[in-house]
């Protein structure tokens, strides 16, 4: 239809106004002005392809999604400037919903470096991960802060000073973590230990034992069944333990 200023001539579903389209309103006040009477909006549709349909929803979003799938992928939420990917319920400024395990945020490389990309995501069990690939060379993961980096956990704190394990927290070192580094909070002692807790304590007031958990010398061995408890060797010709008292040294 036409509006020639007082009335509509032909269809009044689309009309034209002066340089303005109007599609399902009579008076348009854009160059293209489509009124939405349903929930489905602009649709593009081809042969062997899915329909996409932009559409504004509910109250408060505009929303771009696959109707031939059901899928919605992005929305913009026009009063509070939230953007969802893969949802139209977005619940902070940029929210991602993943369509399956592992499959988040990928970003790429620039130039050279083209095929080198990072991922960002939720795997099968519930863990957030970032994962980098660099296509067989030497990548790593940087984070960067101006003061301090902090990684919260139920143990693990990291300052511009120190890296910190706390009470709960332990590292384990080997595939298995078939090595343990640990504060006894609780007897205030430093464990570095196997499963077995076979290995080196640390008291509070620097006793060292070797093989068990409870050193009571400055220096306490621990061999368990074994009759050897300790040997030292050395290469030289003339081998020697000193020993030093307050007084005198003796061998």
């Amino acid at each position: 239809g036409i509006w020639n200023g007082s009335t509509n001539s032909g269809d009044p579903k689309v009309m034209f106004v002066n340089d303005r389209i109007g599609v399902g309103i009579t008076k348009p006040t854009a160059p293209i002005h489509i009124y939405q009477p349903s929930t489905s909006g602009l649709k593009f549709s081809r042969v062997n392809h899915d329909d996409i349909d932009l559409s504004l929803e509910g109250s408060n979003r505009f929303v771009i999604s696959n109707t031939t799938d059901g899928l919605d992928l992005m929305a913009l939420m026009y009063d509070t400037g939230r953007v969802g990917i893969g949802t139209n319920s977005p619940a902070a400024k940029l929210t991602v919903s993943q369509s399956a395990d592992d499959n988040g945020i990928r970003v790429y490389g620039y130039d050279d470096k083209h095929y080198a990309y990072g991922n960002i995501f939720i795997d099968s069990a519930g863990n957030f991960r970032i994962q980098n690939n660099n296509s067989g060379s030497s990548g790593y993961i940087q984070i960067g802060a101006d003061d301090y980096l902090e990684l919260t956990a139920p143990g693990l704190v990291y300052t511009t000073s120190n890296f910190r394990i706390y009470d709960a927290g332990q590292l384990s070192i080997g595939s298995g973590g078939d090595y343990k580094f640990k504060y006894d909070s609780a007897n205030d002692r430093l464990n570095i230990h196997t499963d077995d807790n076979k290995g080196l304590t640390i008291d509070n007031v620097g006793k060292l034992g070797v093989g068990l958990t409870s050193p009571s010398y400055q220096l306490h061995v621990s061999a368990g069944t074994t009759n050897e408890v300790a040997r030292f060797e050395s290469t030289d010709g003339t081998s020697m333990i000193s020993f030093k008292d307050s007084n005198k040294t003796g061998y």
